[in-house]
């Protein structure tokens, strides 16, 4: 028996596509993956600033993040 792999993809949004910016959107996608299939999914309304968005992320257990830029201070 394989033991179970869970990720938390976060995905900031604006509007129905993938944010160009983190820090752009407050309007999360968090996505749970388990062996490869999607379990869960949420859509969360975080709100500013991005440094608190970031901080939250970590606090759901989100291990990867998708989108277009993201600025130092926020990894």
């Amino acid at each position: 028996m394989h033991p179970q792999v869970t990720l938390k993809i976060a995905i900031p949004l604006f509007g129905d596509r993938i944010s160009p910016h983190f820090g752009a959107s407050s309007t999360i996608l968090l996505v749970e993956v388990q062996n490869g299939k999607i379990t869960d999914r949420q859509i969360l309304n975080i709100g500013p600033p991005p440094l608190e968005l970031a901080r939250r992320l970590v606090s759901l257990g989100a291990k990867q993040l998708i989108c277009g830029g993201i600025l130092h201070p926020h990894k």
